[in-house]
């Protein structure tokens, strides 16, 4: 079994793409490399297994990505004074459920795919709020 596929075997909410990432946040700017992160991600699942952690942050990785190559609307992903992004939920919400897919050892979203799960989301919480 590949890589992506053992990660997409492991089930990742929402909530455990935010609260991951609020950790890594909250390290010094200058000590969020990868194996750093890895680390983050690690305590916060320490009791889910390997898997979770590795699966929580190759989503996250996956996304960043996407974010970096401005694949997605800036309504979805706006610039921050600091040159950070605020992220809407349906974007995250893809993050958790779009599979992953492989090149090599890196994992990535297909970013049409990606894409029209957000907008599918952005859509369904617009009429939640109606």
């Amino acid at each position: 079994m590949n890589v992506a596929a053992r990660l997409n075997a492991v089930p990742v909410s929402v909530d455990d793409l935010l609260r991951t990432a609020a950790a890594i946040h909250r390290l010094a700017a200058d000590n969020r490399n990868w194996k750093l992160r890895a680390m983050c991600a690690a305590r916060l699942f320490e009791d889910d297994g390997k898997d979770k952690a590795y699966a929580v942050t190759a989503r996250l990785e996956a996304m960043a990505q996407l974010v970096e190559t401005d694949e997605l609307p800036v309504a979805f992903a706006p610039r921050c004074a600091d040159g950070s992004r605020m992220l809407a939920e349906s974007v995250f919400k893809a993050a958790a459920i779009e599979p992953l897919l492989q090149a090599g050892s890196a994992c990535y979203f297909d970013p049409d795919r990606f894409l029209a799960c957000v907008l599918r989301h952005a859509d369904l919480e617009a009429e939640e709020r109606a």
